[in-house]
């Protein structure tokens, strides 16, 4: 059975999106994930929780010639893992298109 992923490991997945796969220099200060910025910090967006920054990651992947079909079937096959949510599973699948496998199986 695959392992329940939680508020915090989700928050991590976001950090990992956002540097590996956007190219975006994540802040992490007790817990909370920052994006560096040229006039400060700001929150790291929910990649993983909301569908509408998940779509973000969707846009730059596809900025980049990568031909993602949208759906939670079709993105969880694409990635081989279990994914419950179509955000997790859009995180997962982005990552991959860089070569990162994240491990163990999220739901």
């Amino acid at each position: 059975m695959a392992d329940l992923i939680t508020a915090e490991r989700k928050r991590e997945l976001d950090a990992i999106v956002a540097e590996r796969v956007l190219n975006i220099e994540v802040l992490c200060d007790v817990g909370n994930y920052y994006l560096k910025a040229h006039n400060g910090s700001k929150s790291l967006p929910l990649y993983s929780f909301d569908i509408e920054a998940a779509y973000e990651v969707i846009e730059n992947r596809l900025a980049d010639g990568w031909n993602l079909t949208v759906g939670k079937l079709q993105l969880c096959k694409l990635v081989g893992k279990s994914a419950k949510s179509q955000p997790v599973a859009i995180c997962l699948a982005a990552l991959e298109t860089v070569n990162v496998v994240v491990e163990p199986k999220w739901e």
